[in-house]
């Protein structure tokens, strides 16, 4: 994704290993972890396996496992026809179903727009410009290799790898209640897999727009928020 060399790895938990990497390189012998949408996971993976090197972690309108019947339920249209295509084994269709979508965001920025402003709520609609599908198609630069690798990490509990409820640090979900890109139910489910966790629910917020409360989410990691 991005510019990022292709490194597909089976499950949430296998890396792990590059954050801790990233973060040696970086000087950080302790540190948060943040993860929006379906960075949720990887997030939670980092506070179950990187012991105390992690201090907190919060998933931000965060995902939980697709195969949740309740979950699954919830899912948009376009999520749960790929998923569906993963099952049947037609990896094709699901690729042909990205890379439309990846044109749109590169060279018809307005009209992927458009088609992002039919499934999100009304506080994210104003988010939608084109700085935010320029950064959306960042996902597809080098094609939907990545996104199905994704897919295929996300669909199931054992594809994320580890025991959410193993997490000994504090762990703090955020979820914005008109969100209909990860609905609420995702939230909910993740606050039950994990009783320790810490729900904070924001009424009128989105996908997007719960960065509003960004400073909010950092004060509860524990990092100064400084201006």
């Amino acid at each position: 994704m991005g510019r990022s060399d292709p490194h597909p790895l089976p499950s949430a938990a296998a890396y792990v290993e590059d954050v801790a990497a990233t973060a040696d390189s970086l000087g950080l012998s302790r540190f948060p972890v943040a993860g929006h949408s379906g960075g949720g996971p990887f997030a939670l993976a980092c506070g179950a396996l990187l012991g105390d090197r992690v201090t907190s972690v919060a998933t931000i309108a965060g995902g939980a496992p697709l195969d949740t019947p309740a979950v699954r339920d919830s899912l948009p249209p376009d999520d749960a026809r790929a998923l569906r295509l993963l099952e049947e084994g037609k990896e094709r269709s699901i690729r042909r179903q990205l890379r439309v979508l990846g044109f749109l965001q590169r060279y018809l920025p307005w009209l992927a727009q458009a088609v992002f402003r039919r499934q999100v709520g009304p506080s994210d609609v104003p988010l939608l410009d084109r700085t935010t599908i320029k950064g959306f198609a960042a996902g597809l630069a080098q094609g939907p290799d990545g996104a199905i690798a994704d897919y295929r990490i996300l669909a199931t509990k054992r594809g994320w790898g580890f025991e959410p409820a193993d997490i000994a640090v504090p762990v703090h979900i955020w979820q914005g209640e008109e969100d209909r890109m990860v609905l609420p139910i995702q939230a909910h489910t993740l606050s039950e897999m994990m009783p320790q966790a810490e729900l904070h629910l924001i009424p009128g917020a989105g996908h997007l727009a719960i960065f509003a409360h960004f400073g909010e989410i950092v004060d509860a990691l524990g990092i100064p928020n400084k201006p």
